[in-house]
């Protein structure tokens, strides 16, 4: 699984502020300096205006144009009230933001474990934080364009900051914790399984209850009464993040295009913008991986992050991020309602349009926007291709974690260093080409098919790089057989034993007692017939399958392939439309990529994942969390799922394409579409 660019290009949140953010970037540059309905006013140049004009522009605003809160302004504060210091402010803001909401992915499996759910619902799960956005991202770009734009994002961060620390503090309300010491006696202190380690070792006669764990409370189902509202919990701290969310990338471009003195520095600020916020998902995977190697309940446990049942510190991230993001909104709170030095002043229509009149004015740039068919068709083609950035942000980590046998730690490194390079480099690349060639749409469509084609080949080895699924003896159909060893004497009954590989020799057994284990210190089992009564520990024999490199090199080279296919495609977007309508269409960009792609994305792949289970982990009877995958499967499915997503874009692009040249060759469509683009070409 893996980003086109780079849910979150990956991270949705992450993905879509690249993409806006970096395409208001060069709609900014080429914007005239005085619009229709706007006149750019430098309050330090008095020869743009005369005398009167200025006065009553400047001065009667000056309190809106100093920093501070309320009515004190110190005069020590007033240093910062410049573009260049909001654009640090809002770029750490969103840095921190930018990495609660990739963090989540980086911790999957052990949620997955925790809660004892599968990944249709860690899906689901997933999905929650773009339901809140795509719910707000409309109205906001729409109706908070004339608010105090610092202080919103200010308010929208502290929230997004607490609902963090919220998410975070789920793990309270019903703690999960690992085991500390088990001696030969079998002592264990386990908050969520005591006594269960006896389940595993041999015996002449099985235990009733090894597969139906006993249910508490009356429970029916894997989740018990606190698991489920701890669960519930999450999911409505995510969908406040989501809500949170939406006004940070339009409010903050708006805000920096509107505050520089000369709008050819747009894009310096906004570069430096998204550049700071590209961190964010590769910080959240490699933390990420730091907090998985750190007990869930932070005490000394025999356990160690290669045991199938360890369980990382997930909910530490969310406390530590969210922490953070709550100091990185106090500055915001001091910026201006405007910066000193420019000013916007509407239209007498602008000033006198009331709440109703935007209102009316909502459906007709809507219409206006979706009734462009390159943009239309240039806007589901980025939806399509974000279901793999979907993939990628979501099970990502997972995948790696699954296939190749590897702790979560490192797959969350694997995934971080991709995320970061391909991010960066692809959006520069894509950037430059589009800049250096002056691409017109036409152009812009052709690299876009270019590197979406080469994004394909690639992902095509991936259905060879890959490891096979291991011989796991005792791996039958429900599990009910007696194990006689090879003297013929010795048996074990492993009726209903849960699955727990462990590892003697060069063979993975399905649990201890399969291998004829009878004891267990600590982590290890002992007296085992198969290892000629030594131990064995829980884990997977190594395989020696030599692909991981070759995987992540071929998913790095495809993720940058289709993250310099960003700017022309954003490019395509904001051509398509008239000057007035490309906040419209921005948002109505965002809220395509979350409904196709950020929302069902996630619950797509982790069903399809769901699809090549093998073993599932019971609870009361109900099948919770997955605990062996069929690996040849799994990698068939997730590489076929990215290339139909990948070929749909490919299909969509060369029909704008075709469009496009239809379009161009009639005069009086060619005309006209050049008075509507005129202002948005470089």
């Amino acid at each position: 699984m893996y980003q086109y660019e780079g849910r979150h290009h990956i991270g949705r949140d992450f993905f879509c502020r690249a993409l806006k953010t970096v395409g208001i970037v060069m709609a900014s540059n080429i914007k005239e300096e005085a619009s229709e309905k706007e006149l750019s006013v430098n309050c330090e140049n008095t020869d743009q205006v005369d005398k009167k004009t200025i006065s009553s522009i400047c001065d009667s605003d000056e309190d809106k144009a100093s920093c501070g809160a309320g009515s004190r302004s110190p005069s020590c504060m007033q240093r910062c009230g410049k573009v260049g210091s909001f654009t640090i402010s809002v770029g750490l803001a969103s840095l921190c933001l930018q990495t609660i909401t990739v963090y989540l992915a980086s911790q999957i499996t052990t949620l997955e474990k925790v809660f004892n759910i599968d990944s249709t619902t860690s899906g689901i799960l997933l999905s929650c934080n773009d339901i809140g956005y795509l719910s707000t991202v409309l109205f906001t770009s729409h109706f908070l364009r004339k608010s105090n734009i610092p202080r919103v994002l200010g308010v929208s961060t502290l929230v997004y900051a607490l609902s963090g620390v919220l998410s975070g503090l789920c793990h309270f309300m019903d703690p999960a914790s690992l085991p500390r010491s088990i001696g030969m006696t079998g002592n264990v202190t386990n908050a969520t399984d005591a006594g269960d380690w006896e389940k595993y070792l041999c015996s002449q006669s099985g235990w009733e209850s090894r597969q139906n764990d006993t249910c508490e409370g009356g429970s029916a189902g894997p989740l018990g009464s606190e698991k489920r509202l701890a669960l519930w919990f999450l999911a409505l701290t995510l969908v406040v993040q989501g809500l949170a969310k939406s006004p940070r990338t339009p409010l903050s471009s708006e805000y920096i295009d509107n505050s520089v003195t000369d709008r050819r520095r747009t894009g310096l600020f906004l570069g430096g913008l998204i550049s700071i916020t590209m961190f964010g998902p590769a910080l959240a995977f490699s933390l990420g991986g730091v907090f998985s190697q750190i007990p869930v309940d932070l005490s000394p446990t025999s356990l160690t992050p290669q045991d199938p049942r360890w369980l990382g510190a997930w909910w530490l991230g969310f406390i530590v991020f969210g922490g953070v993001s709550v100091v990185t909104a106090v500055p915001l709170f001091f910026f201006p309602k405007r910066i000193k030095g420019r000013h916007i002043v509407l239209s007498d229509d602008d000033k006198t349009q009331s709440f109703c009149d935007k209102v009316k004015d909502f459906p007709l740039s809507l219409f206006r926007v979706v009734s462009q068919p390159v943009y239309t068709l240039n806007n589901i083609s980025m939806a399509c291709a974000s279901i793999a950035a979907a993939g990628l942000i979501s099970f990502g980590a997972k995948y790696l974690e699954t296939v190749f046998n590897i702790p979560s730690w490192k797959s969350n490194l694997f995934i971080g260093v991709i995320v970061l390079i391909t991010t960066i480099s692809g959006t520069f690349l894509g950037g430059f080409i589009a800049m250096h060639f002056k691409l017109d749409r036409s152009g812009c469509l052709k690299v876009i098919i270019g590197t979406f084609f080469l994004a394909t080949l690639v992902e095509c080895l991936n259905f060879q790089f890959g490891c096979d699924n291991q011989t796991i003896r005792g791996l039958r159909r429900g599990n009910q057989e007696r194990v006689v060893f090879d003297d013929g004497l010795n048996t074990c009954d492993c009726l209903n034993v849960r699955f727990l590989p462990v590892c003697s020799g060069n063979v993975t057994f399905f649990s201890p007692c399969h291998a004829g284990c009878r004891n267990q210190t600590d982590t290890t089992y002992g007296g085992c017939l198969s290892a000629g009564g030594g131990s064995v520990s829980p884990s997977f024999c190594e395989s020696g399958c030599p692909y991981l490199y070759p995987y992540v090199a071929t998913t790095a080279v495809y993720a940058l392939a289709g993250s310099t296919a960003i700017i022309p495609m954003y490019l395509v977007l904001i051509r398509s439309v008239a000057e007035k309508d490309k906040s419209m269409a921005i948002g109505l960009f965002s809220f395509s990529v979350s409904v196709f792609a950020f929302i069902p994305g996630p619950i797509v792949y982790g069903k399809i994942i769901d699809t090549t289970c093998i073993i599932w982990n019971y609870a009361c009877g109900k099948r919770g969390s997955c605990a062996l995958h069929d690996l040849v499967d799994l990698r068939m499915k997730i590489t076929g799922m990215n290339l139909c997503a990948r070929s749909v874009c490919i299909v969509l692009s060369v029909i704008a394409l075709l469009l496009l040249k239809r379009r161009n060759k009639k005069p009086e469509n060619s005309k006209k579409l050049e008075s509507e683009t005129a202002s948005s070409e470089m």
